[in-house]
């Protein structure tokens, strides 16, 4: 589940969050072939973060062997999300009515998450943060930041 926003209400039923999230079911099995067990590391590694394989110590055939691969045969899926702006979404907006003297203020604190400068493990003296990962940082924060404030106006 991914959280884009604090949705903001004239009253506190009507809070929420604008979300995304999925739910996957099928039938497991374990990948067992090394060659292909690789393969999918490398996609997962570069999946989270870009390139970030070509950057980083070849791996044994005995560490392959140790990491668990789980083919997924999809048998159902759904998925779920909620954008905009409090209350009735806007084709059919209503503002909210005054309870109050005083308006209350509603709308949307988008919220995303930021990768932070990278901090040293102290294990690799000397190495030098590479330039594909600063880049990756920036370009990521930059896309999260974007989606949110783009489903904060739906």
């Amino acid at each position: 589940m991914s959280v884009d926003g604090l949705v903001l209400s004239s009253a506190p039923n009507g809070h929420t969050f604008n979300y995304r999230s999925a739910v996957v079911h099928g039938e497991c099995t374990q990948e067992t072939d090394l060659g292909l067990k690789r393969e999918i590391m490398k996609g997962v590694t570069n999946h989270i973060v870009a390139d970030r394989w070509e950057d980083v110590n070849p791996v044994a055939s005995f560490q392959v062997s140790l990491v668990c691969v789980l083919r997924v045969n999809i048998e159902s899926m759904s998925g779920k999300s909620r954008t905009g702006i409090p209350g009735i979404q806007p084709r059919d907006r209503e503002k909210d009515g005054p309870d109050r003297e005083e308006p209350v203020w509603t709308g949307v604190v988008p919220l995303y998450d930021v990768l932070d400068r990278p901090v040293e493990s102290g294990l690799t003296d000397g190495a030098r943060i590479p330039d594909s990962l600063e880049a990756f940082i920036g370009r990521r924060n930059d896309k999260h930041k974007e989606y949110s404030l783009k489903v904060a106006k739906l």
